[in-house]
């Protein structure tokens, strides 16, 4: 399967860790270099941005919208059926490749399999992929480790331009576009960076994330409009009798 590990260039040392753990698990990798949302412009951002900087994104959380979004239009571009997407502070299971052979081989649904943690999930929607088990997904906030079909990607790229939300908004994926979550139990893929000590876009965005929530609301009010029929249907007669589980690492 191929993979496309994000990495800024001005990280080289995560560079190198990430490169050692692929080779070391024999993945098909690619490094994809980046959007480093420090060095965009005030005219890109406004070409490729929607109401910035009224609807409160940094310019870090920008930068990894467009990295996934950028390898989401390589994947429909290149005609492939699905690849796996990590960031260069994951840590990654031994029995990842395993995995992966499982999906590659029995694999039928599509959409967005998170292999991170801390995501809420159905607790009656589980199935067996060889020795793996996997559930479907309501909420998830970890973009460090996941696969994602072609059918996903062309959805997305549909719905995220112009950029509007961040790389990990999969609830808002999920309810707007139309995209399946799923996940493994456990999580395959960790971060060595998991209170975001030094994480960038964390430490910048903190500062913005109360400021954004009302408008937040009315952004994700508009888009779910498109599907208005399909999510009133949802609320009223499917997700009153859903019980889920919290996951975390």
């Amino acid at each position: 399967m191929k993979t496309f590990v994000i990495n800024l260039e001005r990280e080289p040392q995560k560079k190198q860790y990430i490169q050692q753990e692929c080779q070391r698990l024999k993945l098909d990798f690619e490094i994809y270099n980046a959007v480093d949302g420090s060095k965009l412009t005030e005219s890109f951002i406004k070409n490729n941005v929607l109401d910035y900087p009224n609807n409160f994104l940094t310019k870090g959380e920008i930068g990894c919208a467009l990295s996934h979004f950028n390898i989401y239009k390589k994947i429909v571009d290149d005609n492939l059926p699905y690849a796996l997407i990590i960031e260069d502070d994951s840590v990654i299971a031994n029995n990842l490749p395993d995995f992966l052979n499982s999906f590659e081989t029995k694999n039928t649904k599509k959409g967005i399999f998170l292999l991170t943690a801390d995501f809420h999930y159905l607790i009656n929607k589980k199935y067996i992929l060889d020795n793996f088990e996997i559930v479907e997904v309501t909420r998830a906030v970890r973009t460090n480790g996941y696969i994602i079909t072609n059918d996903a990607a062309k959805k997305l790229i549909k719905f995220l331009f112009p950029i509007r939300y961040e790389a990990d908004m999969f609830k808002v994926f999920k309810l707007c576009a139309n995209i399946k979550l799923y996940a493994t139990l456990p999580a395959l893929i960790t971060s060595n960076d998991v209170c975001s000590l030094n994480s960038s876009i964390h430490n910048e965005r903190i500062h913005q994330i109360k400021q954004r929530s009302e408008y937040r609301k009315k952004l994700f009010k508009k888009d779910k409009k498109q599907r208005r029929i399909a999510l009133w249907f949802w609320k009223h007669f499917i997700n009153r009798f859903e019980k889920t589980k919290y996951y975390i690492d």
